[in-house]
């Protein structure tokens, strides 16, 4: 019970932390949808000033992202919903994977279960961040069908 406690109060001040809508936001902490992608790391969180550090370099990609290409593939990622999963490495370290998707259907599975999506295009992207290093260590918009 007291885990429990402890992981509402972090997702809850985690959120606080973001200048979204706290309804397009799902923190993944179940391992059977993080393994494929982290694989034994240990399931970790997030401190509000790690969160404001995570979303200036995400803010920071994105702005770059949007100066390459022309107006209409521009990202706002508060367009977005959000699916994090954030673990600790083997070296000790912070990845964050965030999953964007501009929608996701008329049910809640998306808040535990990861969705991948094939195409769609920015609709779709996602990014891995090594907090520890402050290192994109993956950004990736879907292609087009």
């Amino acid at each position: 019970m007291h885990k429990v406690l402890i992981l509402i109060a972090i997702i809850f001040s985690t959120k606080s932390a973001l200048a979204q809508d706290y309804d397009k936001i799902a923190f993944i902490t179940d391992k059977s949808q993080t393994y494929w992608l982290f694989g034994e790391s240990k399931i970790s969180n997030l401190s509000q000033l790690e969160l404001t550090q995570l979303e200036d370099i995400i803010q920071t990609k994105i702005t770059e992202h949007n100066n390459k290409v022309n107006k209409q593939n521009n990202i706002n990622s508060n367009d977005y919903f959000r699916q994090y999963i954030i673990i600790e490495n083997n070296r000790g370290e912070k990845e964050v994977w965030i999953n964007f998707l501009c929608e996701v259907g008329e049910n809640d599975k998306w808040k535990n279960k990861v969705i991948i999506v094939d195409d769609g295009g920015k609709c779709y992207f996602n990014i891995i961040i090594n907090l520890t290093k402050k290192a994109i260590n993956r950004f990736i918009i879907n292609g087009r069908a």
